[in-house]
């Protein structure tokens, strides 16, 4: 395609090319000879693992996360406790009457 201005149609499409390689080589000519291009390799299967869902990937994160909260409970609750008791001292007024 590159040097020409239009794109050439192939003489003769590919499943036709596989149908002639096939009947060569149950015929057990060698198919290189009669000019049929060397056959492709495939290549092997991606080793990579799925993706998967999003709140699966962040699943282990979620859970460290919530225990990391749930063994600080105790501490949390103390903290509120005690700025909620500020909170009602100081919007009290300071003298008795």
């Amino acid at each position: 395609m590159w040097g020409r201005k239009r794109y050439m149609h192939p003489k003769v499409s590919l499943r036709k090319l596989a149908d002639m390689r096939k009947n060569a080589e149950y015929l057990g000519i060698n198919t290189e000879s009669i000019g049929l291009p060397p056959k492709k390799e495939k290549n092997p299967p991606r080793t990579k693992p799925p993706k998967g869902a999003k709140h699966e990937r962040n699943a282990p994160a979620r859970k460290a996360k919530i225990q990391k909260a749930l063994d600080e409970m105790q501490k949390t609750i103390e903290n509120w406790r005690k700025d909620k008791l500020q909170e009602k001292e100081k919007g009290k007024p300071s003298l008795p009457f």
